[in-house]
């Protein structure tokens, strides 16, 4: 348990050393590389009581569904959806519904119901399609800003995003490892420290090449149920508890 809190330390410290913005603001300062996994095993715990997620919103595309689904984080709130961009709630704000399973309520609607001290957002493969890197970046700052005026109080946090497969990449090179590396550096260097923060575990996912383990994928993009969602959980748990 040292180990996995000297890991976490670590972790922070880097952030706030490269990432350091004004109080309040996004980070603007140059991206650093991807964040690298803790050097522990990846942590792997019992689900939460659903104490400390019981005002947590989580948001983002179908590998959120999926987390909603099968990661037993309990308490939380969620608001995803299938093949959803961070443009898909951005522009469609007080329109996008996510998946009925969630609700029938607009983003809008769901802010303005209560309040939320930790938002958690995962963003990014899809966009990847069709949109740089870079791009995908100002979109977040637009998200990031919209969600911090509908929850002033609330700490805003970033979720990496987990690779794809070798042979996933090979057929859609658009969101290969290196745009997601790209990608996942870019939206490290958003994190300030007080109220926006990063969570960067992707290689938690990957093989010795860098890629989403095959044992892990159902299809090169989306993850089987069971042990990978343990281990999103599992470091959740242990380091995104901020």
């Amino acid at each position: 348990m040292k180990k996995l809190f000297a890991a976490a330390a670590l972790l922070v410290s880097m952030l706030l050393c490269s990432c350091g913005g004004g109080a309040g603001s996004i980070g603007t300062g140059s991206a650093e590389p991807t964040t690298p996994a803790p050097e522990t095993e990846p942590p792997i715990t019992e689900p939460d009581d659903g104490s400390y997620f019981s005002d947590a919103l989580f948001i983002g595309d179908s590998r959120t569904v999926g987390l909603s689904l099968y990661g037993e984080i309990k308490g939380a709130t969620y608001f995803a959806k299938n093949s959803a961009t961070v443009y898909t709630f951005l522009n469609g704000y007080e329109t996008e519904k996510p998946d009925p399973r969630m609700g029938d309520r607009t983003l809008s609607e769901v802010l303005a119901g209560r309040k939320f001290g930790k938002i958690y957002i995962l963003f990014g493969i899809n966009e990847l399609g069709g949109s740089a890197p870079s791009a995908v970046r100002g979109g977040f700052v637009r998200f990031i800003s919209l969600l911090k005026a509908a929850q002033p109080n609330a700490k805003i946090i970033i979720q990496s995003n987990m690779h794809v497969t070798k042979a996933y990449e090979e057929k859609y090179p658009v969101r290969g490892k290196d745009r997601v590396n790209e990608l996942n550096s870019l939206l490290a260097g958003l994190a300030n420290g007080k109220d926006v923060f990063y969570l960067g575990f992707e290689t938690l996912f990957d093989d010795e090449e860098g890629y989403l383990r095959e044992d892990y994928a159902r299809d090169g993009l989306h993850m089987l149920a069971g042990e990978p969602y343990n281990v999103w959980r599992g470091y959740i748990t242990e380091f995104g508890m901020l």
